[in-house]
Protein backbone atom coordinates (compact mmCIF):
# COMPACT_ATOMS: atom_id res chain seq x y z
CA UNK A 1 0.00 0.00 0.00
CA UNK A 2 1.67 3.11 -0.88
CA UNK A 3 0.68 6.66 1.07
CA UNK A 4 3.29 8.80 -0.59
CA UNK A 5 1.86 12.09 -2.26
CA UNK A 6 3.85 13.20 -5.69
CA UNK A 7 4.47 16.76 -6.03
CA UNK A 8 4.08 17.34 -9.81
CA UNK A 9 5.86 20.54 -10.52
CA UNK A 10 8.41 21.49 -13.17
CA UNK A 11 9.37 24.70 -11.60
CA UNK A 12 9.32 26.47 -9.04
CA UNK A 13 9.59 27.04 -5.06
CA UNK A 14 6.38 26.24 -4.24
CA UNK A 15 6.57 22.89 -4.88
CA UNK A 16 9.85 22.69 -2.08
CA UNK A 17 7.68 25.10 0.11
CA UNK A 18 4.64 22.12 -0.35
CA UNK A 19 7.04 19.56 0.56
CA UNK A 20 8.21 21.19 3.86
CA UNK A 21 4.75 22.13 4.94
CA UNK A 22 3.66 18.12 4.42
CA UNK A 23 6.46 16.65 5.78
CA UNK A 24 6.31 18.60 9.01
CA UNK A 25 3.19 16.81 9.17
CA UNK A 26 4.62 13.44 8.59
CA UNK A 27 3.05 12.86 5.24
CA UNK A 28 5.66 11.06 2.93
CA UNK A 29 6.14 12.87 -0.37
CA UNK A 30 8.59 13.42 -3.21
CA UNK A 31 8.61 16.45 -6.09
CA UNK A 32 8.50 15.00 -9.44
CA UNK A 33 9.37 18.01 -12.33
CA UNK A 34 8.90 16.25 -15.40
CA UNK A 35 5.85 14.33 -17.27
CA UNK A 36 8.49 10.95 -17.41
CA UNK A 37 9.37 11.54 -14.28
CA UNK A 38 5.79 11.72 -13.06
CA UNK A 39 4.85 8.76 -15.05
CA UNK A 40 7.81 6.06 -13.98
CA UNK A 41 6.78 7.61 -10.16
CA UNK A 42 2.86 7.02 -10.44
CA UNK A 43 3.51 3.10 -11.59
CA UNK A 44 6.51 2.57 -8.90
CA UNK A 45 3.29 3.29 -6.21
CA UNK A 46 1.49 6.48 -5.19
CA UNK A 47 -1.08 7.75 -3.03
CA UNK A 48 -1.84 11.18 -4.50
CA UNK A 49 -0.83 13.81 -7.06
CA UNK A 50 -0.64 17.59 -5.67
CA UNK A 51 -0.12 19.82 -8.70
CA UNK A 52 -1.42 23.14 -9.85
CA UNK A 53 -3.01 24.32 -12.76
CA UNK A 54 -0.37 25.75 -14.80
CA UNK A 55 1.76 22.36 -14.75
CA UNK A 56 -0.71 20.61 -16.40
CA UNK A 57 0.49 21.25 -19.64
CA UNK A 58 -1.30 18.82 -22.72
CA UNK A 59 2.06 16.22 -22.17
CA UNK A 60 1.53 16.32 -17.99
CA UNK A 61 -2.07 15.69 -18.27
CA UNK A 62 -2.02 13.34 -21.32
CA UNK A 63 0.59 11.23 -19.02
CA UNK A 64 -1.27 11.28 -15.80
CA UNK A 65 -4.80 10.88 -17.61
CA UNK A 66 -3.16 7.26 -19.35
CA UNK A 67 -2.34 6.54 -16.14
CA UNK A 68 -5.75 7.01 -14.38
CA UNK A 69 -7.04 4.89 -17.53
CA UNK A 70 -4.72 1.86 -17.05
CA UNK A 71 -5.80 1.69 -13.59
CA UNK A 72 -7.46 -1.59 -12.26
CA UNK A 73 -10.90 -1.67 -11.63
CA UNK A 74 -10.76 -0.71 -7.93
CA UNK A 75 -7.98 1.94 -8.16
CA UNK A 76 -8.86 5.80 -8.63
CA UNK A 77 -6.00 7.70 -7.74
CA UNK A 78 -7.22 11.17 -6.45
CA UNK A 79 -5.30 14.48 -7.86
CA UNK A 80 -5.27 17.68 -5.75
CA UNK A 81 -5.41 20.39 -7.99
CA UNK A 82 -4.42 24.05 -6.72
CA UNK A 83 -5.93 26.57 -9.06
CA UNK A 84 -6.10 29.94 -9.17
CA UNK A 85 -9.93 30.33 -10.82
CA UNK A 86 -11.31 27.03 -8.91
CA UNK A 87 -12.99 25.01 -12.32
CA UNK A 88 -13.42 28.24 -14.12
CA UNK A 89 -10.64 27.94 -16.10
CA UNK A 90 -10.75 25.48 -19.50
CA UNK A 91 -7.97 23.93 -17.98
CA UNK A 92 -8.92 23.00 -15.09
CA UNK A 93 -12.25 21.79 -16.52
CA UNK A 94 -10.42 19.43 -19.51
CA UNK A 95 -8.11 18.22 -15.85
CA UNK A 96 -11.85 17.28 -14.04
CA UNK A 97 -13.27 15.24 -17.46
CA UNK A 98 -9.55 13.75 -18.54
CA UNK A 99 -8.93 12.90 -14.76
CA UNK A 100 -12.01 11.42 -12.71
CA UNK A 101 -11.16 11.76 -8.83
CA UNK A 102 -10.14 15.23 -8.66
CA UNK A 103 -9.84 17.43 -5.71
CA UNK A 104 -9.95 21.20 -6.28
CA UNK A 105 -8.58 24.03 -3.96
CA UNK A 106 -8.38 27.29 -4.58
CA UNK A 107 -5.17 29.13 -4.22
CA UNK A 108 -3.91 30.92 -1.48
CA UNK A 109 -4.96 27.52 0.46
CA UNK A 110 -4.40 27.67 4.07
CA UNK A 111 -1.98 25.16 5.31
CA UNK A 112 -4.30 22.98 7.33
CA UNK A 113 -7.00 22.82 4.71
CA UNK A 114 -3.84 21.57 2.32
CA UNK A 115 -2.68 18.97 4.84
CA UNK A 116 -5.97 17.90 6.12
CA UNK A 117 -6.96 17.64 2.24
CA UNK A 118 -4.23 15.08 1.23
CA UNK A 119 -4.53 13.62 4.22
CA UNK A 120 -8.24 12.13 3.69
CA UNK A 121 -7.69 11.56 -0.37
CA UNK A 122 -4.60 9.27 1.31
CA UNK A 123 -7.48 7.46 4.00
CA UNK A 124 -9.45 6.70 0.64
CA UNK A 125 -6.78 5.62 -0.88
CA UNK A 126 -5.80 3.23 1.71
CA UNK A 127 -9.51 2.08 1.85
CA UNK A 128 -8.97 0.96 -1.81
CA UNK A 129 -6.42 -0.88 -1.22
CA UNK A 130 -7.85 -3.00 1.56
CA UNK A 131 -10.80 -3.17 -0.57
CA UNK A 132 -8.49 -4.88 -3.04
CA UNK A 133 -6.64 -7.14 -0.48
CA UNK A 134 -9.90 -8.35 0.99
CA UNK A 135 -11.21 -9.31 -3.03
CA UNK A 136 -7.68 -10.88 -3.19
CA UNK A 137 -8.34 -13.10 -0.06
CA UNK A 138 -12.25 -14.02 -1.47
CA UNK A 139 -10.82 -14.90 -4.38
CA UNK A 140 -8.47 -17.00 -2.82
CA UNK A 141 -10.76 -18.35 -0.45
CA UNK A 142 -13.25 -19.17 -3.17
CA UNK A 143 -10.75 -21.15 -5.58
CA UNK A 144 -9.26 -23.29 -2.56
CA UNK A 145 -12.75 -24.10 -1.50
CA UNK A 146 -13.68 -25.16 -5.10
CA UNK A 147 -10.62 -27.71 -5.51
CA UNK A 148 -11.67 -29.38 -1.75
CA UNK A 149 -15.11 -29.34 -3.50
CA UNK A 150 -13.95 -31.26 -6.51
CA UNK A 151 -11.93 -33.78 -4.36
CA UNK A 152 -14.07 -35.55 -2.75
CA UNK A 153 -17.06 -35.20 -5.23
CA UNK A 154 -14.72 -36.98 -7.76
CA UNK A 155 -15.04 -40.81 -6.08
CA UNK A 156 -18.47 -40.06 -5.07
CA UNK A 157 -19.33 -39.38 -9.07
CA UNK A 158 -17.07 -42.33 -9.95
CA UNK A 159 -18.40 -44.71 -7.20
CA UNK A 160 -22.02 -43.70 -8.51
CA UNK A 161 -21.28 -44.60 -12.06
CA UNK A 162 -20.25 -48.19 -10.98
CA UNK A 163 -23.49 -48.41 -8.77
CA UNK A 164 -25.35 -47.54 -11.82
Amino acid sequence: METRVLIYAPTGQDAVLASKILGMAEVNNLIVHSPMELDEQMRAGVGAVLTVEEALSPLALKTIAAFVESQPNWSDLPIVLLTHRGADSPGVRQAILALGNVTLLERPVRTLTLITSLQSVLRAREKQYQVRETDRRKDEFLASLGHELRNPLAPIRTSISLLE
